[in-house]
């Protein structure tokens, strides 16, 4: 039965971008459909929790079915419906289907060496999802009454859509569910990241990067790990493949369907919130930059600058769920630090610069990465000024400012010992960031020149 929850939440993705109907290649919409989808329904789960009081089967997925007759009804009167563009793609649909089902089926099987997942899964993800499914009106209990190392602050996105698919489930154990989430996404980060390179760059390249990631034996045992880490690089990666693509040829449609996909990445986690509204400041920044000369003209501020204000008004939209999240249910983060004269900071000095060196270093050489990080920094050096033209420069930016602001948060450690929270963290950020630096890295080599751009739409 779970199956349906899967269906449905792919119609409702595809219905959305059928809606927005960014200019992007079959390949991209089909991954990208299904994991839109599942946070659309995890927040609809969501609302329905608040609405409703505690968990409700029938009103969650009756709230669904109308969202989605909603969504039917109104691309159909726009005329914006085009399912599947069965007519041009028929041939290649079964081949999509026969590889992502065949790529599930050797996730799923691989996460059997941990059906429960790591540690972080069951004290906190895993337990959260029972909380909002057996805990009846009880279930805000997580935000103020257990132990702060369950993370209360933490965004519910991966507990959610758990709690979705239990919604279709005829049994009284949740353990199978968390299972399939990983596997599913573990299946769609790759064949998004061939989705977003093929409406860039050439196949073989674009296949190339997918299958570094697909046969990474690392990468597969932490994305069914049921960490939320893994649908972190999903939307993170899906959001970089739509700022570039704003970033190349602006329009409303673009906009609207990267919005989305950055307002979910923010109700994935804490460096989700982080990441979104960094990439948010650097592409608002790079666009603004391109449109200074138009200031002299006020007349065309409204045609000129539309894209941008749909992309705010969008993203302010998607991002009530996380606003909502963290001002009304969740104590503040204890980990968010500002350095002040009367507290002792034991690493903001030389020796919290060493520990994290030290920590890169042997993440760099770790066995368990099978060289990946060579194989990137040699794709870095041997033309270190692709990553700087014309819309690149703006994702090294992004990277290079994340990467500063994890500098600032491990110096400012002072709950833990920074050597164990690095031991226990640095290869978690380094997953989620690792399909979008290969996007990247592939992307700065092999894609061909941006066109002009295209009048606003």
């Amino acid at each position: 039965m779970i199956i349906f929850a899967y269906i449905l939440s792919f119609l409702m993705g595809w219905a959305v971008l059928n809606l927005f109907n960014p200019p992007w290649p079959l390949s991209l919409r089909l991954p990208l459909a299904l994991g839109l989808g599942l946070g659309i329904s995890g927040v609809l789960t969501f609302l329905c929790l608040l609405t409703y009081g505690q968990y409700q089967p029938f009103l969650i997925i009756s709230t669904n079915l109308t969202v989605l007759a909603g969504l039917l009804i109104w691309t159909a009167r726009c005329r914006k419906w085009n399912f599947f563009g069965i007519k041009r793609h028929w041939p290649t649909i079964p081949g999509v289907l026969v590889i992502g089902g065949g790529l599930f089926a050797i996730t799923f099987f691989m996460g059997q060496k941990h059906p429960f997942g790591e540690w972080d899964a069951w004290a906190l993800w895993n337990m959260k999802s029972k909380f909002l499914v057996f805990g009846q009106d009880h279930w805000k209990a997580i935000f103020n009454e257990l132990h702060w190392h369950t993370q209360p602050d933490y965004p519910l996105l991966l507990p959610l859509i758990h709690t979705w698919q239990f919604c279709w489930s005829d049994q009284q154990s949740l353990l199978p569910i968390p299972r399939l989430t990983a596997a599913a996404f573990a299946t769609l980060t790759p064949l998004l990241l061939y989705g977003g390179l093929r409406a860039f760059v050439p196949r073989l390249p674009s296949l190339t990067a997918a299958l570094l990631l697909t046969i990474f034996p690392f990468y597969m045992f932490l994305a069914t790990a049921q960490y939320a880490d893994i649908l972190l690089g999903f939307y993170l990666l899906a959001s970089l493949i739509g700022v570039i693509s704003l970033l190349r040829k602006v329009s409303s449609s673009t906009a609207l369907a990267t919005a989305l996909s950055m307002g979910l990445m923010s109700f994935t986690k804490n460096e989700g919130i982080v990441l979104t509204l960094l990439l948010t400041t650097l592409l608002s920044g790079a666009l603004l930059w391109r449109r200074r000369n138009i200031l002299r003209r006020p007349r065309q501020w409204p045609e000129s600058l539309r894209p941008l204000g749909v992309f705010w008004m969008a993203l302010a939209v998607s991002l009530l769920p996380t606003i909502f999240f963290k001002l009304v249910l969740t104590p503040p983060n204890r980990d968010i630090l500002i350095p002040s004269g009367g507290t002792s900071w034991p690493f903001w000095n030389t020796r919290g610069l060493r520990l994290i060196a030290g920590a890169a270093r042997y993440e760099f050489f770790q066995q368990r990465w099978c060289w990946m990080w060579f194989f990137l920094t040699f794709l870095l050096i041997i033309n270190p000024l692709k990553f700087i033209q014309r819309e690149r420069k703006v994702v090294t930016a992004f990277f290079l400012g994340y990467g500063f602001i994890l500098l600032y948060v491990y110096l400012t450690t002072i709950h833990f010992d920074l050597a164990w929270r690095l031991k226990s963290t640095l290869h978690r950020i380094l997953f989620y960031l690792l399909p979008s630096w290969l996007f990247f890295a592939f992307y700065a080599h092999w894609a061909d020149s941006p066109a002009k751009e295209a009048p606003d739409d």
